[in-house]
């Protein structure tokens, strides 16, 4: 598992609309042949969640979480809860979308097991 983190080069010097545009011809031309999956953990003072959408086979998961969890751990928990799907439904070669670049540079990381959600997603 990597974390491609490309697109962060032309996040501070481009406008929102061309990332998007960037984003829709960067993510086919790298990553055919693959299920996409958006995964995201938004968290605020009183709630927090994550959600997953493997979008090739329609299904969503949803799951809340104590109010006390951040963002940062609501997100990695959907990236788990990705993972999961995936290998429960046989994919072999997948495209995880999270937003949180924390949980992003933490799985791209070498030092695993500073975060124990993170050594488990690259278990």
């Amino acid at each position: 598992m990597t974390a491609d983190l490309y697109i962060l080069a032309f996040i501070p010097r481009t406008d929102s609309y061309l990332i998007v545009s960037l984003i829709q011809s960067y993510l086919p031309e790298q990553y055919s042949q693959r299920a996409h999956v958006y995964a995201d953990g938004p968290a605020t003072a009183t709630s927090a969640g994550s959600g997953v959408n493997i979008e090739s086979i329609n299904k969503r998961y949803s799951i809340t979480h104590t109010r006390t969890t951040s963002s940062f751990i609501s997100e990695l928990y959907a990236i788990i809860h990705a993972l999961y799907g995936l290998f429960t439904c046989k994919f072999m070669k997948a495209l995880i979308l999270a937003d949180s670049l924390s949980a992003l540079r933490a799985i791209g990381a070498g030092n695993w097991t500073k975060h124990s959600f993170t050594n488990k997603i690259h278990f």
